[in-house]
């Protein structure tokens, strides 16, 4: 059985479109308080699906947020991801980082490969939309 999407504003409101599911594209909330708390709610709902999903992340060029707003907005993911690990381990196929400039590729790459084993889901990291999107499908499955 296929589940359709989730319908709800807050995934608008949080960056993430659905058009491509279950493949989600999303953006870094980059340490906005605001848009930290909208995009765990939208993956809240998108996880409350049921369905096996995989996000291509956009990564901001920069980050303007000032280092406590920053490790704030860190704290709260870590915590919802550690109230639904088991959840996000068995739906959550992975989730593909997209630089705003291939030539933080390698930076984005190496800062991956250092926080990936605190997340119950594959990081990926890829250099152009094409190749983000064919490996988001691949964790789908």
């Amino acid at each position: 059985m296929t589940i359709a999407p989730p319908d709800a504003p807050i995934l608008e409101t949080a960056g993430f479109d659905l058009s491509c599911w279950p493949v989600v594209r999303g953006r870094s909330p980059a340490g906005e308080l605001a848009m930290v708390q909208a995009w765990i709610e939208a993956l809240t709902l998108i996880l409350d699906t049921g369905q096996r999903f995989a996000v291509v992340m956009d990564m901001p060029g920069t980050i303007t947020a000032d280092a406590a707003t920053l490790t704030e907005g860190r704290k709260r993911v870590i915590l919802w991801m550690k109230q639904r690990r088991e959840d996000l381990a068995a739906r959550c196929g992975g989730f593909v980082y997209l630089p705003a400039d291939p030539a933080e590729l390698e930076d984005l790459a190496a800062r991956t490969a250092q926080v990936a084993a605190a997340f119950p889901f594959p990081l990926h990291v890829a250099p152009d939309e094409a190749a983000a999107f064919e490996r988001a499908r691949s964790l789908t499955h």
